[in-house]
């Protein structure tokens, strides 16, 4: 009997506390979710650091929201572009070209990239 509500317990755990989420996204891009923190997209050559808030995508673009966290808050995932903590980021993944644009630190600079480049994506 207590073998069985020991396994019970252990089977409870593991299904409760399991964060760990993958979306893949066009072009071998994925986005993931390893923690409330740990969330990014990645491909073959590019990544959008943590967290990620929000994204949308096409079969041309990603477009995403980053909220930055520093390295020790976040897994350590390629290059941070020297953002400051706390503050929110905006990118664009072309993905016929493998391009990522960014980090863009206001909505305004944002939109007239995503105009110039012809995404017609919105959150």
């Amino acid at each position: 009997m207590k073998k069985v509500i020991l396994y019970i317990i252990i089977l409870i755990s593991f299904n409760c506390c399991s964060v760990d989420y993958v979306e893949d996204l066009p072009n071998n891009f994925q986005f993931v979710s390893e923690s409330n923190i740990n969330t990014f997209i990645v491909g073959d050559n590019i990544t959008i650091p943590c967290q990620v808030r929000k994204y949308t995508y096409d079969k041309k673009f990603i477009i995403s929201t980053q909220f930055y966290y520093s390295p020790t808050k976040c897994l350590e995932r390629g290059d941070y572009y020297n953002q400051t903590e706390g503050k929110l980021y905006y990118w664009i993944i072309d993905i016929k070209k493998d391009k990522l644009v960014g980090p863009f630190e206001d909505y305004e600079s944002f939109n007239k990239k995503k105009k110039e480049l012809g995404v017609d994506l919105d959150f």
